[in-house]
């Protein structure tokens, strides 16, 4: 089994490409040797880190049961992993149906769009890389080789069961986040029956702008997450948020100035209403 992961290196290689033209590899990235080929490359990003740069975290699992793990700003680190689990990955590996596991399209808003985290799998194969993005493919991580790859990757983060990695340092970022109720969702509301839950698509199609108080200049606009909350990250200042407009929606909280700190989230909930009568 480990002969066929290291029949996969040169295959595997392609796979820096592609991460280099998506803006996930960096100079920084620890570069294995061609005698250790990589049997999955595992990328986290999201978020604004130090510099207003995005948030990443690049791990590669080896085939000689090495994991290493590097995040912007810190210095890469590594861990083991046991002999059993690396034969189970291979097996895996050469076992897996990826065009069913890359068949359920991703039809949600991508969690980067509200400062969370995509996360993408690069697993070498006898045909070549074969990724599979967070935000382009619906992944089931209860299917036994995202699940043992999850395993792996957790290991490595703070807290995990393998060598606790560097941090990378703190964000100066603040965050604005909040929920936001949206209705009327039909012409007539009856006494005493609760009105009916937005779906997510009534959510997703709704967002918020923020400008910066000083000088007006928009700072980001997004739209809602699929249960009408949302949370993004914002330099320390002073803030307008306004709605994002979309036909007749209009809001009573909103245009609000907010002060965004260090460290902190703001919270700020409102209502929008849909003008439906």
């Amino acid at each position: 089994m480990r002969l066929i992961l290291k029949a996969c290196a040169v295959l595997f290689i392609g796979t820096m490409v592609w991460a280099a033209v998506h803006g996930l590899a960096t100079a920084q990235s620890a570069q294995p040797a061609t005698d250790d080929p990589p049997v999955v490359r595992v990328v986290d990003h999201g978020g604004l880190c130090t510099g207003s740069q995005e948030c990443s975290t690049e791990t590669v699992v080896l085939a000689s049961g090495t994991a290493v793990r590097q995040s912007a700003g810190a210095v890469a680190v590594s861990y083991p992993i046991s002999a059993e689990q690396i034969d189970q990955l291979a097996s895996l590996i050469a076992s897996a149906d990826f065009t069913a596991l890359a068949t359920p399209p991703f039809t949600g808003v991508c969690p980067t769009a509200y400062d969370g985290t995509e996360r993408i799998y690069v697993f070498a194969s006898p045909d070549g890389p074969i990724t599979l993005a967070g935000c382009q493919v619906e992944i089931d991580h209860a299917a036994p080789l995202i699940a043992l790859v999850d395993t792996i990757i957790d290991a490595g983060q703070v807290g995990g069961a393998g060598l606790v990695a560097t941090p990378a340092p703190t964000s100066p970022m603040g965050y604005l986040g909040g929920q936001v109720a949206i209705g009327p969702l039909q012409p007539v509301e009856r006494v005493g029956v609760p009105p009916p839950t937005p779906s997510p698509a009534v959510c997703t199609a709704r967002g918020l702008v923020v400008y910066q108080t000083d000088t007006g200049a928009e700072a980001t606009r997004f739209p809602l997450e699929p249960d009408c909350s949302y949370r993004v990250a914002l330099p320390p200042g002073s803030y307008r948020v306004e709605l994002d407009r979309r036909g007749i929606d209009f809001s009573r909280d909103l245009p609000r100035v907010v002060t965004i700190a260090a460290g902190q989230t703001t919270r700020l909930d409102l209502s929008i209403d849909t003008g439906i009568r």
